[in-house]
């Protein structure tokens, strides 16, 4: 077997490696499901025939008929979206981007090796992951058409065949419908143009050659795309849509945010900045200008400086709407708006360090650094991964919790957006937003699950506060902050309560820690202080542990600091688990109960290991002084150590 051949296998062994491997990065977010205001966007194709989701929304902020007309093949005929074929489909589009980059590379003329090289930078780039890993994004759609579009262009150039041209042009125009910035890249078939020319003779004479006969070089046919973005424009222009996302602004902090992308592993870091620290602008303005710099330098060094060109022109083409329509509060929360300019990046890097002819030890020195970037950036990806993994499993929990009827639903502490306390890069915010205020809880159910219930979020941040503080993420919650005095109104008006629960460990969990019932029935398994009624205890099993379920009733006022213990362990002996404090996990205090209504508060607990014979003692006490009140049974019997005595065996 010749070593061309054996190359051969090589270069198809590595791509089918790294489309594994991009694969198994994203595989996880099929189960991503929705967030952010999935809901508001998806709602805009329910009930529509497929020509009037081409037509223009006047209360959505953007024209974008391809993807309206996209997105509503995955309805289905109950209003809900094949969230999973969605997710499927944005790692697909994502694939095929990669492929395309490898493709475009070599047919600029850059070796096997390179164009891998290019094809690796574009898959793993950490920028990308949001645009990926999330359903709703138009970008991996998009960049996948315009990938094929400039193929397209350059094998009708290359192969001097007018029906690639076409093709080329048809499939930028539909770029153009899934994201109007599709519209900053229309010079990309001129750079490849004069590209691949100025490799050929680089010389004004050769420009000049190609200016005077136009048609013959081939040099007319780029002219068609600004044509084409022209027309769609002008359509984009004049058709109603709602105010407030775009605006013409400058903003510099936006291109520093953006450009970040350039100098990505440099500026990367796996284990995340220091809290404390805070890198100035002007730093990262001479690092990745430095950057640009030694890119260049060594592209030009290896003969590939007009590519490495181009690839900076296409990454600045590709954020220049970002740029002068979107304000920074806005881009800062985006790393999807630089995942159409990782083609530009890949190409200013893999030619700059992929040497293909050259001493053997600056080849072996660039493709380590290439395979360290590719490293970076998995783990970098694996991070994201987590981090967003933590916040869609507990969004799905909401869902799954408000999807089992139609009721209504009080939320507490549930989060809007979460970061790492470390963030990977200094610019930007790195976190999820997850839920944000401005769109009720209740509006997931009906695009994922076909349920109407509602829901209303407040937060009361004292509580699990040292958890937060101390746990990986930082935290903000939805909903305005409601003091225990107010709890009771509210959840009158609700089916149940749900509070989110942050744990050290950096998951968060929901629990329904209770509600109110209207039934009343009028026995006492045990009264404290004459006022106090525990009407009923209830333990479940659950997958996590176990479940005590008490229900309450008060006939009187309950003093302040009054509360509740209950003590697992073994009779007369000290408790191995103490499930003390106000209902629902502190949220409600005692003192604000309504007379005469049933509370329901559970509280979840795990079984001590190796421990038989364990019973529940459960009572009322004074927080302040320590003792308890006096404690009867159902026939007006003292309690022993005043607290009713339940046998949970095991």
């Amino acid at each position: 077997m010749s070593s061309s051949t054996n190359q051969k296998a090589a270069i198809r062994l590595a791509l089918v490696g790294l489309i594994l491997l991009t694969l198994w990065l994203y595989a996880p977010a099929i189960h991503f499901g929705f967030w952010w205001d999935d809901p508001v966007w998806y709602s805009h194709m329910i009930g529509k025939l497929w020509w009037q989701q081409l037509l223009p929304e006047p209360d959505f902020q953007y024209f974008r008929p391809g993807s309206m007309f996209y997105v509503s093949r995955f309805l289905n005929d109950n209003g809900t979206y094949a969230a999973v074929a969605l997710h499927w489909m944005q790692i697909g589009w994502h694939l095929l981007q990669v492929a395309l980059s490898y493709a475009i590379s070599r047919r600029l003329k850059l070796d096997a090796w390179t164009a891998v090289f290019v094809a690796t930078i574009v898959a793993l780039f950490p920028f990308s992951y949001q645009a990926t890993a999330w359903a709703a994004p138009n970008q991996p759609m998009a960049a996948a058409f315009q990938g094929g579009a400039w193929l397209f262009f350059l094998l009708g150039y290359q192969r001097r065949q007018n029906g690639f041209y076409f093709w080329s042009i048809l499939l930028f125009f539909l770029a153009l419908t899934l994201q109007e910035s599709s519209a900053a890249l229309t010079f990309v078939p001129l750079l490849l143009f004069l590209t691949v020319q100025l490799q050929k003779a680089p010389s004004w004479q050769t420009i000049m050659q190609l200016v005077k006969r136009p048609f013959y070089s081939g040099l007319a046919w780029p002219f068609a795309y600004p044509v084409a973005t022209a027309v769609f424009v002008l359509i984009w222009l004049q058709v109603p849509r709602q105010s407030g996302i775009t605006e013409l602004t400058l903003d510099p902090r936006t291109g520093l945010y953006l450009l970040q992308g350039v100098a990505f592993p440099l500026l990367g870091r796996v284990n995340g900045y220091d809290p404390a620290f805070q890198m100035l602008d002007l730093t990262v303005w001479l690092i990745i200008g430095l950057t640009v710099a030694v890119l260049l330098g060594l592209a030009i060094r290896h003969q590939r400086g007009w590519i490495a060109l181009m690839g900076l022109a296409w990454l600045l083409m590709s954020i220049v709407p970002a740029i002068v329509g979107l304000r920074f509060s806005y881009v800062t929360l985006a790393s999807r708006l630089l995942h159409s300019g990782g083609i530009g990046i890949a190409l200013l890097w893999a030619c700059a360090l992929s040497v293909q002819n050259g001493r053997l030890p600056f080849k072996l020195i660039g493709r380590l650094i290439l395979i360290g970037i590719a490293i970076q950036s998995v783990l970098l990806l694996r991070q994201f991964d987590q981090l967003y993994s933590v916040g869609t499993v507990h969004l799905q929990e909401a869902i799954e919790t408000m999807s089992e009827d139609n009721g209504r639903y009080l939320f507490i502490n549930f989060p809007d957006r979460y970061a790492p306390n470390r963030a990977p890069y200094p610019i930007g915010y790195w976190g999820m937003t997850l839920a944000p205020v401005v769109v009720d809880l209740d509006t997931f159910p009906p695009v994922l699950t076909g349920t109407n219930p509602d829901s209303i979020s407040r937060s009361m941040p004292w509580i699990n506060q040292a958890e937060r503080e101390n746990g990986p993420f930082v935290v903000d919650m939805r909903g305005a902050i409601t003091q225990p005095n107010e709890m009771a109104q509210l959840a009158l008006e609700n089916d149940a309560v749900l509070l989110t629960r942050y744990q050290a460990d950096g998951t968060f969990t929901l629990e329904n820690v209770g509600h109110f019932d209207k039934n009343q029935p009028s026995d006492c398994l045990a009264t404290y202080g004459e006022m106090i009624c525990l009407q009923a205890v209830d333990i479940k099993a659950q997958a996590d542990g176990m479940m005590a379920q008490f229900r309450w009733q008060t006939s009187a006022p309950v003093p302040p600091n009054v509360t509740i213990f209950a003590h697992l362990g073994l009779l007369n002996q000290p408790p191995l688990l103490q499930l003390d404090g106000d209902s629902w996990q502190g949220s409600l205090p005692l003192a604000d109960w309504p007379l005469n209504t049933a509370v329901i508060d559970n509280r979840p607990f795990s079984m001590p290991e190796g421990a038989n014979d364990l019973v529940l003692q459960i009572g009322v006490y004074d927080r302040v002084t320590g003792e308890r009140l006096i404690g009867v049974d159902g026939e007006k019997r003292p309690l022993a150590n005043n607290a009713y005595v339940l046998d949970v065996g095991e």
